[in-house]
């Protein structure tokens, strides 16, 4: 019989964003230019790790976690003048200037997470919890380098699908190195709601990821 002993206690794996929704946005006053018409009409994908501590963990009532997220976000655009300057001669200059611009986000949340696992092989989740966002934008001009930090609120919901059952020598297999004893495709619907800062950030959207519990 398939057996792997011992108690499931942590959890760790990855996520990626596959439909996004955000909104990056200056304080009243402190925005030189709209986001998206500076980084707007690129795709911007997420990737986050996490780790889990689950206290409680149980088959048939479910388990509870302590969540650490960690992502990060890449942009890349130019910069735009305030307005169009006008060429000698007649005609206007290109909105967009030659400087080149990157920006980075990393979101930090610290979350409780609930898992329902007596339905076994499809075990819902919730999570909650505050989230800080770390960002640095760096041009090419050898303007200032722009950094800070801005406050949020992570809600999620998702499903955890449970694949030990489709490949047991491959659950064998993890669970003999590195005493992985459930392993999960997890789909789920994310959604940060900007606190404080002097850059607001708010998203929403879908990511998919694995799961590894040991």
């Amino acid at each position: 019989e398939f057996k792997r002993p011992g108690n499931i206690h942590n959890a760790m794996g990855l996520r990626y964003s596959l439909s996004v929704s955000r909104t990056i946005e200056g304080a009243a006053g402190s925005q030189a230019a709209n986001f998206k018409s500076v980084y707007g009409g690129i795709y911007d994908p997420e990737f986050a790790l996490f780790y889990e501590y689950q206290p409680f963990h149980s088959e048939w009532l479910g388990n509870i976690g302590i969540v650490t997220n960690v992502g990060i976000d890449y942009f890349y655009g130019v910069a735009r003048f305030a307005r169009e300057l006008p060429k000698p001669g007649g005609g206007v200059f290109p909105i967009n200037s030659l400087t080149k611009l990157q920006f980075f986000s990393v979101p930090v949340t610290i979350a409780l997470n609930y898992r329902f696992n007596l339905l076994r092989i499809l075990r819902p989740y919730a999570m909650i919890g505050p989230t800080l966002i770390g960002y640095l934008e760096s041009r090419n001009d050898g303007g200032p380098v722009l950094k800070g930090y801005s406050q949020g609120f992570t809600t999620s919901i998702g499903v955890s699908v449970l694949m030990d059952w489709i490949n047991k020598n491959s659950s064998w297999d993890l669970y003999s190195s590195f005493a992985v004893k459930h392993y999960y495709l997890t789909l789920d619907y994310t959604r940060l709601v900007p606190l404080s800062g002097d850059v607001r950030f708010s998203f929403e959207g879908i990511s998919a990821g694995l799961t590894f519990e040991y």
